[in-house]
């Protein structure tokens, strides 16, 4: 677990954890995106996902409103690191439409923008089960809603 330390304000910034799961790896991001707490991740990331079998990555940004220009490179090279170690799908949880375009963009700018699958929680009460259908069994998110 690789926990943030709550800011003057009394917010959390930046990452409240980092676990392994049965899928891969479930990130929580919480509040503002602070350049700190941002390569906090990075360096757990590199000091916990090594080279595997593929595996999937949640990142639950839920709570995550924008991610601030100073941040985006940490976050594509979290997601680099993240690729070259194996990972073979990504559910993107957000509920807000700025972080959702930026995690897009940064996802093409990063080369792994054909493994992400963007879960609008906002919008579905079941986005644990959307995402992690994805991860675990390569069910894509809204098909039905695409035909």
């Amino acid at each position: 677990m690789l926990a943030a330390e709550e800011s003057s304000d009394g917010q959390r910034p930046g990452i409240v954890y980092l676990e392994e799961t049965d899928f891969g790896f479930r990130v929580i991001f919480h509040g503002f995106m602070e350049p700190e707490a941002m390569s906090q991740l990075l360096a757990a990331v590199r000091g916990r996902v090594a080279p595997r079998t593929p595996f999937g990555v949640l990142a639950d940004m839920r709570h995550t409103l924008a991610f601030p220009s100073d941040t985006q490179e940490v976050i594509k090279s979290c997601f680099l690191h993240l690729k070259e170690t194996g990972m073979e799908r990504q559910a993107l949880v957000l509920n807000s439409a700025i972080a959702t375009l930026q995690a897009k963009r940064l996802a093409r700018e990063a080369g792994i923008h054909d493994r992400c699958r963007y879960v609008d929680s906002s919008q579905d009460v079941e986005w644990e089960t959307t995402a992690t259908d994805w991860l675990r069994h390569g069910i894509e998110p809204y098909a039905e809603e695409r035909k």
